[in-house]
């Protein structure tokens, strides 16, 4: 357990960095355009718009990697696994009252059970799984919701309530 903390840990970090890599060479970009007006004529012609085209394609490579959301969601799954981590240490929460092999049996079930949920969302959030994105599709009621203690048999609106929902909405295919 404590190796998966770490690889979310250290996967959070490296969406993280490479986010804050993006967004500030964007922001330098952005702020240099209006310092091209004072370069020569030659130069200024040139100079802005490939600024632009710079700090749009470094926008499309944080977009295609997903290092926002990855940041956010690599972060949460560690965090989730450290407050697990120590549930189990102090026989609380769901391992209250149980035995100790039950609740290694619990522990792994609810780790299994949180990383194919993980394993989905990282399915959702690569690119080129999600087809085409109708914007309307942004304002309807998922059909199908699973969140880290939801079962197939028992999907509900409700389970939105779970702190580590995944929402598949009606017009989304897994490739």
């Amino acid at each position: 357990m404590e190796s998966q903390t770490n690889w979310y840990d250290d996967k959070s970090q490296h969406s993280q960095r490479w986010y804050k890599r993006l967004k500030i060479a964007q922001v330098s970009l952005a702020v240099l355009i209006p310092a091209t007006s004072l370069l020569p004529a030659d130069c200024a012609k040139w100079a802005a718009p490939i600024a632009g085209l710079l700090i749009a394609v470094l926008e499309a490579v944080q977009k295609m990697n997903q290092y926002s959301t990855l940041w956010v969601a690599y972060r949460a799954t560690a965090e989730w696994l450290k407050h697990e981590k120590y549930l189990f240490l102090s026989a609380a929460g769901p391992y209250k009252n149980l035995s100790e092999s039950d609740r290694l049996i619990a522990l792994a079930e609810r780790v299994e059970e949180q990383s194919l949920c993980d394993m989905l969302k990282h399915a959702l959030l690569s690119p080129g799984t999600t087809g085409a994105h109708d914007p309307e599709d942004d304002f309807k009621e998922p059909s199908i919701v699973l969140g880290r203690d939801a079962s197939i048999a028992n999907l509900a609106w409700q389970d939105l309530l779970n702190p580590f929902p995944l929402v598949i909405t009606q017009h989304l295919s897994i490739n």
